[in-house]
């Protein structure tokens, strides 16, 4: 590595790496996803049903190894299909997303930044099978960012009413994280450089 990359990447090169979190859903109501087996294999996973408008939410701690002040990536979402999805069909999901450094309140979330993103099938997909789509993109920080922020992410699937998908099948939730480049091992102290 030559001195201008050190200067540039002070803990080393730099790579791609996950922000990973918990995810959630209702407790109870309507929007509840469905918990159902991966077709016969025995494996339970949470499922966003056709035709219910069932929601997801993470929260994700971004990690020393990300700079304050950059961009992450993207937030994505690995999914399985319970059915294989005619060409041209859709799935649809409405988010928002906000950040929140330490020692700042959680805004509501009319005040988080949205947005509505499309997944369109080409009827080649297959049941039981991993796939990955980026969610929401060019994640930007928050002015008073530091380190150990939180991501707080919620996405419904907009499958019932005006403007719905038209995937018939449930969308199986595998896992839910974010994409950014670290630049760094970590902080030199605990939320500041």
């Amino acid at each position: 590595m030559s001195g201008a990359d050190i200067a540039r990447f002070p803990g080393g090169p730099q790579g791609h790496t996950d922000i990973l979190g918990e995810i959630a859903t209702a407790p109870t109501g309507a929007a509840q996803w469905l918990t159902a087996q991966i077709g016969s294999t025995g494996f339970f996973i949470n499922w966003l049903q056709s035709g219910q408008n069932d929601f997801f939410q993470i929260k994700m701690q971004i990690d020393h190894r990300f700079g304050l002040g950059r961009n992450l990536d993207d937030i994505h979402l690995h999914y399985i299909l319970s059915a294989v999805p005619a060409a041209g069909s859709t799935i649809i999901l409405d988010w928002a997303y906000t950040i929140v450094p330490i020692g700042q309140a959680v805004p509501v979330i009319g005040s988080w930044a949205t947005g509505t993103t499309t997944f369109t099938f080409t009827g080649t997909e297959t049941t039981n099978t991993h796939h990955a789509h980026s969610v929401a993109s060019n994640i930007a920080p928050p002015a008073m960012q530091t380190y150990s922020s939180i991501i707080f992410f919620k996405a419904t699937r907009k499958s019932s009413g005006l403007g719905s998908d038209t995937y018939a099948g449930n969308l199986g939730l595998l896992y839910v994280d974010a994409h950014g480049l670290a630049d760094r091992f970590g902080s030199h102290y605990a939320t500041t450089d």
